[in-house]
């Protein structure tokens, strides 16, 4: 019953580069790239778990670091719920507790360095402070709690 997708008769498809850790690695190994490669990212936040946890697929780390769940502050990242520390390179299911009575209707995923105390998040009167990619912090919102 499960046919693919098609447009006047021709079958709906993409292509695209997929990259696994094993690939990641395999490449750093052929051509001496290092985690200071990496461009810092976080991809697929999901909607907080009846557990109190928050999972994203994959985190993409240059440096040691924090990724930091905030809560919504009039459309901005705003106090923080939760974090959990994440090494340079890429992690993947990654799951960060939460206050669940302070999950708001959206949340923002983001992305800190370890730059104070090393494996002490220190935010927001310390120096993890949010990861920049040119210029921009490396954030992204996504459903909290319904309203």
């Amino acid at each position: 019953a499960d046919t693919p997708a098609t447009i006047d008769g021709e079958v709906v498809v993409t292509s695209f580069d997929a990259f696994i850790e094993a690939d990641i690695a395999s490449l750093r190994a052929s051509n001496g790239t290092t985690q200071s490669n990496l461009v810092p990212r976080i991809t697929n936040p999901r909607l907080p778990l009846p557990d109190g946890t928050v999972k994203v697929d994959k985190v993409t780390m240059d440096q040691g670091g924090w990724l930091v769940i905030h809560a919504d502050n009039n459309g901005n990242p705003g106090p923080v719920i939760g974090y959990i520390e994440v090494p340079a390179g890429v992690s993947t299911e990654v799951v960060v507790q939460v206050v669940p009575e302070e999950v708001t209707p959206r949340l923002y995923a983001m992305l800190h360095v370890d730059k104070g105390m090393e494996s002490e998040f220190e935010f927001p009167n310390g120096a993890d402070v949010p990861v920049s990619v040119d210029g921009e912090i490396v954030v992204v919102g996504f459903a909290g709690a319904s309203e």
